[in-house]
């Protein structure tokens, strides 16, 4: 028996009426019954759409700043204040850095060259 066949009998109005999943359902009544499946009875987190477009937004900062474009004109064209991209892409360039310090690659004992 597939999941489509076993999801026959359910329809949209089975789902609670103000819930994420009543709205999935709306477009794949599959695709509700496959999520409450597996995320049934959690409690999931769902980012804002904000959060989501910074990070796409910062990629595109460090893109051009890898290229060794000025901050001040990076910024005019995003639509920030040269100081927060200046913050953004040293955040960035710390990152790596700071991930290596935190797996603790270098052990007592290690010396460097």
């Amino acid at each position: 028996m597939t999941n489509k066949e076993k999801h026959d009998a359910v329809q949209q109005q089975d789902f609670q009426a103000d819930s994420l999943l009543y709205q999935v359902a709306q477009k794949d009544v599959d695709l509700a019954c496959r999520l409450s499946e597996g995320f049934g009875g959690t409690s999931q987190y769902i980012q804002q759409l904000d959060s989501i477009k910074r990070k796409g937004r910062d990629r595109e900062i460090m893109k051009r700043a890898w290229k060794l474009e000025r901050h001040p004109n990076i910024a005019l064209s995003v639509g920030l204040s040269p100081s927060h991209t200046k913050k953004i892409i040293h955040a960035e360039l710390r990152r790596p850095f700071l991930e290596l310090l935190s797996k603790k690659h270098l052990t007592e004992g290690d010396e460097y060259e």
